[in-house]
C-alpha cells in the first residue's frame, strides 16, 4: 500500500512541469469543459498527456483521484448517471507561466438518490476552482477544488 501511495504521489508531482502556456491551451481547456457538460468522455480525454493525473479536492481533502487516462475514463464512466443534467460555466481565467486556473460555477440536477439524503431531481450548485497544468501541449494534471 505504501508503494502504491508513493507511486501515486510521484506521478502527481509530475504536474509541476516547467513548460510555458501556449494560446492553444485555452482552447483545450474550453473543449474539456464543453465535453464535460455534454458527457463526452472521449472529448474530455483527447488532449491528456500519457502520464495524466487527476485530483478532486473537497474542503482541501482528496475525494477522488485518478492516475492515467484509463483510470480517469473509469472515474468518468462511474459518475455518468449521477446527474440528469449538468452545466459548468467558466466565470474567470487566470493564466500563469505554467498553468491555467479557472473559476467556474456548477449546477446539476440529480438523476438518482444519494446516500447523503439528496433526492433525484434535487439541484446542486457550487463554485469550482480548477487548475490545468500542461506538458508538451497536453493536459498533464487537473486539480479540482470545491
Amino acid at each position: 500500500m505504501k508503494y502504491i501511495l508513493f507511486i501515486s504521489l510521484l506521478l502527481l508531482s509530475n504536474c509541476q512541469d516547467n513548460n510555458s502556456i501556449e494560446p492553444e491551451q485555452r482552447a483545450i481547456v474550453e473543449n474539456f469543459i464543453h465535453s464535460f457538460n455534454s458527457y463526452n468522455i472521449e472529448g474530455m480525454t483527447k488532449d491528456l498527456a500519457e502520464n495524466f493525473g487527476y485530483e478532486h479536492l473537497r474542503n482541501g481533502e482528496a475525494s477522488l483521484r485518478a492516475i492515467g487516462i484509463e483510470s480517469f475514463k473509469e472515474l468518468l464512466r462511474s459518475a455518468e448517471h449521477t446527474y440528469k443534467s449538468r452545466q459548468e460555466t467558466i466565470e474567470s481565467w487566470e493564466l500563469s507561466k505554467y498553468h491555467i486556473e479557472i473559476e467556474s460555477s456548477f449546477k446539476g440536477a440529480l438523476a438518482t438518490d444519494l446516500s447523503n439524503g439528496m433526492k433525484m431531481g434535487d439541484v446542486i450548485a457550487f463554485d469550482v476552482r480548477t487548475i490545468f497544468e500542461f506538458a508538451d501541449g497536453k493536459i498533464e494534471c487537473v486539480t479540482v477544488k470545491i
